[in-house]
């Protein structure tokens, strides 16, 4: 398991949704008829999100842990939806991206929240989606791609292929061009926050008003990644090269 940790620098203001959908009350008020002098409170439809499990769940752990999702009251018609772990051993990360793979082709939703042991101890949720600004753009993410990218033309024999000569720090555009091999294939990456955090996470990333690297870096905290184990690595550098040798044939300037 490969897990690479990214502190993410990007600053980030946290706006809460306004749309009927995610309102900041779980009442909302409705028109007068004429003549009325009361106003008339409609409830806002519960939206039930999964919390997945990697760990089994007690009657006391549950408690407490609904008593710290409840402190956020300003988004109380958000209700945390348990799916229990059902094995005798604790979950891996390696357990949590299976779970991701397999959950996110049905899932409504383009992220997913986990909880573990630690969160458990620490009253902690975990935020999971593969984030572009980590798979793409951080420096550990061009630290990586360079070291691979470099020990794949060595491999290939093309070491001395000047054109292929591309500094560290400039992968950015050459990487969108093959978003779907390394944001869609790399792996997964995720953070972890306080558990109170978890109504007003999901509507920000509900309504994609903020990403999860920003979201992440606002509750002071860090973002890490997992690769998939069966990522054909070397198939997406094979893509790279092609893509360098493209645009250097085509004139631009790759150093």
């Amino acid at each position: 398991m490969a897990v690479v940790k990214v502190l993410i620098e990007t600053p980030a203001l946290l706006i809460m949704p306004e749309s009927n959908n995610a309102s900041p009350s779980n009442t909302q008020e409705a028109t007068l008829p004429a003549g009325q002098t009361k106003p008339i409170k409609r409830e806002t439809p519960p939206e039930i999100v999964p919390i997945y499990c990697l760990t089994t769940l007690s009657a006391e752990d549950e408690s407490a842990y609904r008593n710290e999702i409840e402190k956020d009251q300003e988004l109380a018609w958000v209700h945390p939806d348990f799916r229990y772990w059902g094995q005798g051993t604790n979950g891996t990360l390696d357990d949590m991206y299976r779970m991701w793979t397999e959950l996110s082709a049905g899932s409504p939703y383009h992220f997913a929240f986990f909880i573990d042991r630690e969160s458990l101890t620490n009253r902690s949720i975990i935020i999971a989606q593969p984030d572009a600004y980590t798979m793409l753009f951080s420096n550990d993410a061009q630290k990586w791609v360079h070291a691979n990218f470099s020990a794949y033309i060595e491999r290939s024999q093309l070491s001395a292929d000047t054109t292929l000569n591309v500094p560290s720090g400039r992968y950015e555009g050459y990487l969108e061009d093959l978003v779907d091999d390394v944001l869609g294939k790399r792996g997964l990456t995720f953070g972890r926050v306080a558990a109170e955090a978890f109504r007003g996470i999901w509507c920000n990333l509900d309504i994609a008003n903020m990403s999860m690297s920003e979201l992440v870096e606002f509750h002071k905290s860090n973002v890490e990644a997992i690769n998939s184990p069966q990522w054909d690595q070397e198939a997406c550098m094979e893509k790279l090269e092609g893509l360098i040798r493209k645009r250097a044939e085509g004139g631009d300037d790759i150093s």
